[in-house]
């Protein structure tokens, strides 16, 4: 059952409207002030909409666009309709494009409420929608995170830890540099498939016990790529797509790194270019994969892998100097040892 909150001050509009949509078998509520809505917001399940008047109170002039916020700090795909009735539409149309409003009503208007009503059905039937391709794409990355483990006993869990240390690791980088957001949901699903690429390497290769030919490297290095390949086909994975190109990418490569292994693959971008996904992936992956009995390597214990994933900058022919971005391997090391 599709949920609405309306918050109005005028307690006989707000009567009235939430009469007309329990009429309509919605599950509503319905509160006179922006501490209760917040606070509302913030405990329940997402809403489906939320209808907000803009001036909550007498002398509150950002009362509504406050709970507005707060929706949208709380779920991405809630559909926020603004009340108005004191011809603030230059800060009406502000909030719309900060907070991806649905729109707004004129509250003087004749057909004010046949309005609403029509605009809260259509808004009701796009998030519907949207919520089904959420959980039709879920399944989706689950199959093929499933895929992934399945077809290397190895990797068994391992993605589902990469995308656990990487959304931790997203959510420390947002609080503390929130100048280059992480977008956490674009993340967790590359993070949860960034190995798809080698479910085409040959078992033998990736179960070698002895260290890799430059043949064999050359099979493991193209996985990114083939990653690439298989996720910018479906129209919603592109962006996924070049996360997972990137993941392996190194963030400041010492000089003539091309020349031995392991290296940066496919080695196309650095630094701040990577984009900051990849980035926390890198370092997600790398680190759960020290830690993780391998083949050709015991499991690690977690201050020995943050060493190695940190490299000796003292050392420029240290295996990984130059590899992760030295941020995100201090973020993880606050989140590993807390």
């Amino acid at each position: 059952m599709s949920k609405i909150l309306i918050v109005d001050d005028n307690l006989t509009a707000l009567k009235e409207i939430v009469e007309r949509f329990k009429e309509k078998g919605y599950e509503i509520e319905g509160v006179d002030n922006k501490e209760e809505a917040i606070d509302i917001i913030k405990k329940s399940p997402a809403f489906d909409v939320v209808v907000v008047d803009m001036k909550l109170r007498e002398g509150d002039e950002k009362g509504g666009m406050e709970v507005a916020k707060a929706v949208r700090e709380k779920d991405t795909l809630t559909e926020i309709i603004v009340l108005t009735a004191h011809g603030d539409y230059e800060k009406v149309c502000e909030a719309m494009k900060l907070l991806r409003l649905w729109g707004y009503i004129n509250r003087n208007m004749d057909d004010a409420n046949q309005t609403l009503d029509v605009e809260v059905e259509k808004a009701l039937t796009y998030v519907g929608i949207q919520r089904e391709q959420v959980t039709f794409k879920k399944g989706f990355i689950e199959c093929l995170k499933v895929a992934i483990d399945s077809s290397d006993p190895y990797l068994h869990g391992h993605s589902q830890r990469v995308v656990n240390y990487s959304k931790k690791i997203g959510i420390k980088w947002n609080k503390t540099y929130p100048e280059e957001k992480v977008d956490i949901d674009k993340l967790e699903i590359a993070s949860a498939v960034h190995d798809i690429g080698k479910i085409g390497i040959n078992q033998s290769v990736l179960h070698k016990p002895i260290g890799l030919s430059n043949a064999d490297w050359g099979m493991i290095e193209v996985h990114p790529e083939e990653g690439f390949r298989i996720l910018n086909t479906p129209s919603e994975l592109p962006p996924i797509a070049h996360i997972v190109r990137e993941h392996h990418e190194w963030y400041n490569p010492p000089e003539g790194i091309q020349d031995r292994r392991p290296r940066p693959y496919p080695g196309k971008v650095t630094g701040d270019n990577i984009s900051i996904e990849a980035r926390i992936i890198a370092v997600a992956d790398a680190f759960d994969a020290l830690t993780s009995k391998r083949p050709y390597h015991e499991a690690k214990t977690k201050q020995d892998a943050l060493s190695m994933i940190k490299g000796d900058k003292n050392n420029p022919d240290s295996k990984y100097f130059g590899c992760h971005d030295p941020r995100i391997v201090d973020l993880l090391e606050d989140e590993v040892f807390k």
